[in-house]
């Protein structure tokens, strides 16, 4: 492995504090609509937002771990086996948060370009996620 410069690691520390700082927000922004439900004040936006925090949390962990999981890299503690777990995990909360980032998007379009009540959006919901997971999987 090639010594790397020191612009080089601190890019490397910097987007692993950015990955605790991206924790961080996905907690608050959790809490935040844990509130909104228990005051009745949940909506599909809401609960949109909410199922969109554990993929982003989890690329964030990613992020931190960064190539600490890859074999021979700077830092590195890893295999090949924990390599491809990172990249897996990576890759599936990036395909789901695209996904709900898409439904997020077209409950926007449907609520505010044609008129969709609060109602009819709960009716929808279950499609969303049954949409979402399973092609984030395959």
């Amino acid at each position: 492995m090639a010594d790397l410069s020191l612009a080089t690691k601190v890019l490397l520390l910097a987007s692993r504090v950015c990955g605790g700082l991206s924790v961080l927000s996905c907690i608050c922004t959790a809490l935040e609509a844990t509130t909104d439900w228990r005051l009745g004040k949940d909506t599909f936006v809401t609960r949109i937002q909410v199922a969109l925090q554990p993929p982003i949390a989890i690329y964030s962990v990613a992020t931190i771990f960064g190539t600490s999981l890859a074999p021979d890299a700077w830092l590195s503690f890893g295999n090949d086996a924990t390599c491809n777990a990172q990249a897996f995990t990576m890759l599936f909360s990036i395909c789901s948060g695209v996904l709900l980032d898409m439904s997020l998007s077209l409950c926007y379009l449907l609520r505010i370009k044609h008129g969709w009540t609060e109602e009819a959006l709960r009716k929808i919901e279950p499609y969303f996620h049954l949409f979402v997971w399973p092609f984030t999987l395959v």
